[in-house]
């Protein structure tokens, strides 16, 4: 199963370039009469990415940020998650670009940095301790989404003026 865990690895940043490839030509040209494939592939890497997550701390037998390359993973897709609801809510895939190149290299550098210790530490085995951290890398990403949206804010305000 870890030979899973290891094309997974390589196939998820594959993934999250497509999806910035599509959202970038979309901000480039958003008025194409083409049907916009981005957010459909968006859900379907984070599907990916979760399930990958979920089969690294199966296997594994621990929460998945025991190590930065997790953590990083956990950023990304925490990130991913949310900016999925803020789109499906707002129907507007315009500022995507903006965060998925910031996946991406999280993904990325998660990709590379990824290897198995010998033995992970107690804490990542226990439920409790797990969720929160899970919910604290949420209320990160959270708070990384709302700092660029508004900045986003701050310049168009600027260029208004």
């Amino acid at each position: 199963m870890t030979s899973v865990l290891d094309i997974l690895e390589f196939l998820l940043p594959a993934l999250y370039a497509v999806t910035f490839a599509l959202y970038f030509r979309h901000f480039l040209n958003p008025d194409s009469e083409t049907k916009f494939w981005g957010s459909p592939l968006l859900k379907g890497t984070l599907g990916v990415h979760v399930g990958y997550l979920v089969l690294r701390g199966v296997l594994l037998e621990h929460f998945p940020f025991a190590t930065s390359a997790e953590f990083l993973s956990m950023l990304a897709v925490s990130i991913t998650a949310i900016y999925v609801l803020v789109e499906t809510r707002h129907k507007d895939p315009n500022t995507g670009i903006f965060f998925l190149g910031l996946i991406f290299l999280f993904q990325l550098a998660s990709s590379v940095l990824v290897g198995d210790l010998a033995e992970y530490p107690i804490q990542t085995r226990h439920s409790i301790f797990g969720v929160h951290v899970i919910f604290t890398v949420f209320g990160f990403a959270a708070l990384s989404l709302s700092a660029i949206y508004a900045l986003m804010y701050v310049l168009l305000s600027r260029q208004l003026k």
